[in-house]
């Protein structure tokens, strides 16, 4: 017996073994991924019926696809069989098996039904769908849930992290890339990483806690805490895209992201637009419960949500969201755009629990691309003791004293608000930008980058030189013209100084520059600064060294330029920003003439009256800027505005003073103007800017009021693109410039076109002026005779935006004041890129 016992030990350990290790071995699971789309149009289809059988036929999970027409699972090893179902299309079997690896980018076509369904006489009696009840009901009590609160006060943490997507083993063999192959791959460490997968590697996280203050109507502060990041980004452009989820509102009609209005689930007119299906309603306490419910689009390419909601079934709030838009709708570059809320009932009031948003960026014909997530987490809210309103003036975004106090490696304060536990690869983004940071290829990239969205080159830590884009340009006077330019970085704190010089091979003259000025302060912002210029100019045209003396201008002028004239300035200038939405500018100027064309006018002086062809000017300028409500990011000069829906105001007045170091002539000047951004969705935006001024005095042509017209086939915004230099002058004016972008409500429903996602437009500009007798007789010669429009001039519009998502070409028509014997129609194009 005892010879029996060592086999029967073996034989039986052999199959416990056995039996153990098939368990374990169905414990290990791989990713079943891929996409529903229609045969015939290759439309990715959403919520299709998915089931997944086993060998036996036996079916093992049901699912479906997302708003986007993709799916996901994980399966272990065996052979299965996929079934598609969906109303109107023929269900589809197909058998895969798993063996091994990962199984992604799957793509299922199925098709339509062609023989249809044929049914019996159905009578249909009028009961409404259960989901329009309660998103009727949502939509009635929107102003309910939506109220202000007087006063709140909580504290939120942020996470945003950015990270490269789709990276296989051909992205590490890439020349720049390579010989940082094993430095990546070890920050990478991902064990599942094969020769035909796919992976991500963040590449930037930052962290940070902020305590935030909000108070009725509109204010609202929030100071940072604490921050941890890779890199050296800048804080507080991060801090607003964290903050960027609370503008969220999906109890307003429509909210804008990417400068694009998506119309909310719940907004006036939403059946129009959108579908709707119950799919269930979750219990969560007796009495307390929320219905679930779908939508999606009527039209893809409409700028609607797909995804889910959840409304609470007494107060009809809104609860939850996971709402995406749609791959077809109508926007460019951005793909997978998500965004998520979860709010909870606090001291009467529905606040933020949660909010996450992301989006991508996809490089089609390789796969790569690159996506971005933020998660917010709100916590500790009072809505007692409220702030003075002193508290809120200044920046929107301010820093804790002793916020550099707390150490990044603080796991104690980082746990308390973060929520949630950081991944493997977020851990390893923290360390990974260090190591990017002393890779060539990366220094490559961002140097690159650097260079065509400025222009310039730096030139070690304090200086840059360009921009390159006005390095040589040609026109008339100058024949070739050569100009270069060197200013300090942001780097120098407080003081900046700009100079440049350039040289014209024809008039074989010097051009140049000098400006330098100060901050005195950041709140209130206050800065004194100097300038002085020695260069060309025409009438008409301000800016003009850096509209018409880029390199690529010569090239799309359809007329050469006329009435050039050479200045000289010396300003002083001194800003100041007492309150935020409130600016105010003082200039002190004085200005010499010197015409290259025929000019002559005459001067009084002392009872005797001479023609001139140049002057002398001092001018003393007050600009004011108001803008009501307006967020920004930034302290000082370097502050970027975000834009809102309230019109920006701007004032002059300006003073001639005769006698001042010789000075010739004595007038004032006023002048108002205001522009707004209005949003129309579903039709789009119209964005408008109206001025209107008038002249006191008698001067000289080119210190009248030139209408700006337009020498090329480039459209201009904010002048007349059928008007000539110099055609128009007037000492009182108004002019009113609207442009109407319609978004592709009308494209996306024109078959073919709609998959080009071209957006169309239409335009209008109006002026009218007049000019006294005095001020027209005192210029003698001048290039063309001097004169106001007759009534109304007007240009009228039309076009296609959005072409090869670059371009934009434009139909004007000069109405009124045309001329004869030429052509009062035009083509213009205009670079236009856009979300």
């Amino acid at each position: 017996m005892k010879k029996r016992t060592k086999p029967c030990f073996l034989f039986t350990a052999f199959w416990v073994l056995i039996l153990f290790a098939l368990p374990c071995s169905a414990q290990k699971k791989y990713e079943i991924a891929g996409t529903i789309k229609d045969s015939a149009t290759k439309e990715l289809m959403p919520f299709v019926g998915i089931s997944i059988l086993d060998s036996a036929q036996n079916i093992l999970l049901n699912l479906e696809s997302d708003a986007e027409g993709r799916f996901k699972t994980t399966l272990p090893n065996g052979k299965y069989t996929l079934l598609t179902q969906w109303v109107g299309y023929k269900n589809k079997s197909l058998s895969f098996k798993v063996s091994g690896k990962n199984i992604t980018d799957w793509e299922i076509l199925i098709s339509e039904d062609k023989a249809g369904i044929t049914l019996s006489e159905i009578v249909v009696r009028a009961k409404e769908n259960p989901a329009y009840r309660i998103i009727r009901l949502a939509n009635e009590n929107r102003k309910k849930n939506n109220k202000l609160i007087p006063y709140m006060q909580f504290t939120a943490y942020h996470k945003l992290t950015a990270q490269l997507d789709g990276l296989d083993k051909k992205f590490f063999e890439q020349r720049l890339v390579k010989p940082a192959k094993e430095k990546l791959l070890n920050v990478l460490a991902d064990s599942t990483f094969t020769d035909t997968s796919r992976t991500s590697m963040i590449v930037f996280i930052r962290e940070s806690v902020t305590d935030n203050y909000i108070k009725a109507p509109n204010m609202r502060k929030e100071i940072l805490k604490a921050s941890r990041s890779s890199g050296s980004f800048d804080q507080e452009t991060m801090n607003f895209l964290s903050l960027a989820n609370l503008d969220l509102n999906f109890y307003e009609n429509y909210v804008t992201i990417l400068d694009k209005s998506f119309m909310s689930p719940i907004a006036d007119g939403c059946f129009a637009f959108c579908v709707y299906e119950q799919l269930d309603t979750i219990i969560h306490a007796p009495g307390d419960s929320t219905y679930r419910i779908k939508v999606y689009a009527k039209t893809p390419r409409d700028l609607v949500f797909h995804g889910t909601i959840e409304i609470n079934s007494k107060t009809w709030a809104l609860t939850k969201l996971d709402l995406t838009v749609p791959d077809k709708a109508n926007i460019n570059f951005i793909e997978n755009l998500n965004t998520k809320q979860e709010f909870e009932y606090v001291n009467g009031y529905y606040v933020p629990k949660r909010f996450e948003s992301s989006m991508g960026i996809r490089q089609k014909y390789k796969g790569y691309g690159v996506s971005a997530r933020t998660v917010s987490y709100f916590s500790d809210y009072k809505f007692d003791n409220p702030k003075p309103n002193s508290f809120f003036d200044g920046e929107l975004f301010a820093l804790d004293e002793n916020a550099k106090k707390i150490a990044e490696d603080d796991t104690t304060f980082w746990n308390k608000y973060r929520k949630d536990t950081l991944s493997k690869k977020e851990r390893l983004g923290f360390g990974l930008m260090d190591t990017l940071a002393t890779l060539n290829f990366v220094q490559i990239y961002i140097k690159t980058y650097k260079f065509l969205s400025s222009g310039r080159i730096r030139l070690g830590k304090y200086l840059a030189l360009g921009p390159f884009y006005t390095l040589a340009s040609l026109n008339y006077l100058e024949g070739v013209r050569v100009r270069l330019g060197i200013k300090t970085t942001s780097e120098v704190k407080k003081l900046f100084v700009y100079t440049y010089a350039a040289y014209g091979f024809r008039d074989k003259e010097w051009k140049y520059q000098g400006l330098a000025d100060y901050e005195f302060s950041t709140h209130p912002w206050v800065l004194l600064g100097y300038s002085h210029t020695r260069d060309i100019e025409t009438p008409g045209i301000q800016g003009f060294t850096l509209a018409q003396t880029n390199i690529l201008a010569p090239f799309f002028r359809r007329t050469d330029l006329a009435g050039l004239n050479y200045y000289t300035e010396n300003k002083i200038y001194f800003k100041t920003r007492p309150v935020n939405g409130i600016e105010f500018t003082l200039n002190a100027l004085t200005k010499t003439f010197e015409p290259s064309y025929p000019f002559v006018f005459s001067y009084t002086e002392n009872g005797i009256t001479t023609l001139r062809s140049t002057y002398f000017n001092a001018e003393l300028q007050l600009d004011a800027r108001f803008s009501f409500k307006e967020k920004f990011i930034g302290k000082g000069r370097d502050r970027v505005v975000i834009a809102n829906k309230y019109p920006v105001i701007y004032t002059n007045l300006s003073m001639g003073i005769r006698n001042i170091w010789g000075s010739d002539f004595e007038y004032q000047k006023a002048s108002i103007a205001i522009t707004q951004r209005l949003r129309t969705p579903p039709f789009g935006f119209i964005r408008y800017y109206a001025s209107s001024g008038k002249l006191f005095g008698t001067v000289p042509f080119p210190l009248l009021h030139v209408l700006k017209g337009n020498v090329t086939f480039i459209h201009i915004s904010d002048g007349f693109n059928l008007m000539n230099v110099n055609e128009f002058v007037a000492d009182r004016y108004s002019m009113f410039i609207m442009e109407h972008h319609l978004e592709g409500i009308i494209m996306n429903r024109i078959p073919v076109l709609k998959w080009l996602k071209l957006r169309e437009f239409w335009t209008l500009h109006l002026a009218e002026g007049s000019l006294t007798a005095a001020n027209k007789a005192m210029t003698v010669t001048s290039l063309q005779p001097l004169q106001a429009p007759k009534g109304v001039y007007v240009e009228a519009g039309c076009g296609i935006e959005n072409i090869l998502k670059v371009l934009r070409v434009d139909f004007v028509w000069r109405v009124t004041n045309r001329i004869p014997n030429r052509a009062n129609f035009g083509v213009q194009i205009q670079a236009a890129v856009s979300f």
